[in-house]
């Protein structure tokens, strides 16, 4: 029964993404320019970053190189979100990474280790390419292959973000 209601969060999240997209498309709400784009980012960062540093500090850090794992993977995130011009871009980040830890742990019930790293980045991977393909059916929408790349690689940074939690 547990399994079937991580799944069903998997789904009802997944259907949130692809609806949200749809009404991000038809009224652009994310079109934000200027100092709103950089308290975005700084909000992002400092957001994703403390929520990695308190998961750690909450479960306690068994690994001495656990601080320095958090600063590489907020590095990464920052990098990636300082070359995404688009604010909207930047929420792939928090879509398909909290989806990456959904599946996941949807997976965990069933499999463990490194092939339940592989298949969550996989589904992770081909829920991107579904939004892809329905964005490129909306007015406005396009499928846009550095889209697909950013969620993919939301996936293999939430997949660090998980690895570091479990081992420290």
């Amino acid at each position: 029964m547990m399994m079937f209601v991580r799944w069903a969060v998997v789904a009802a999240y997944v259907a949130l993404i692809y609806v949200t997209t749809f009404v991000i498309s038809v009224t652009g709400v994310f079109e934000m320019k200027g100092v709103a784009s950089h308290v975005f980012l700084a909000v992002y960062v400092v957001a994703a970053t403390a929520l990695l540093a308190m998961g750690l500090k909450r479960f306690g850090l068994r690994n001495d190189y656990a601080w320095l794992y958090v600063a590489i993977l907020a590095l990464l995130l920052l990098i990636a979100a300082l070359n995404l011009a688009e604010p909207k871009d930047r929420l792939h980040f928090l879509e398909y990474g909290l989806l990456f830890v959904l599946v996941l742990r949807a997976l965990k019930a069933k499999t463990t280790g490194f092939y339940a790293y592989a298949l969550a980045i996989i589904l992770t991977a081909a829920a991107g390419v579904v939004d892809e393909t329905l964005q490129s059916l909306y007015p406005k929408g396009v499928f846009d292959l550095s889209d697909l790349l950013n969620n993919v690689f939301a996936a293999y940074l939430a997949a660090g973000a998980a690895l570091v939690w479990e081992r420290c």
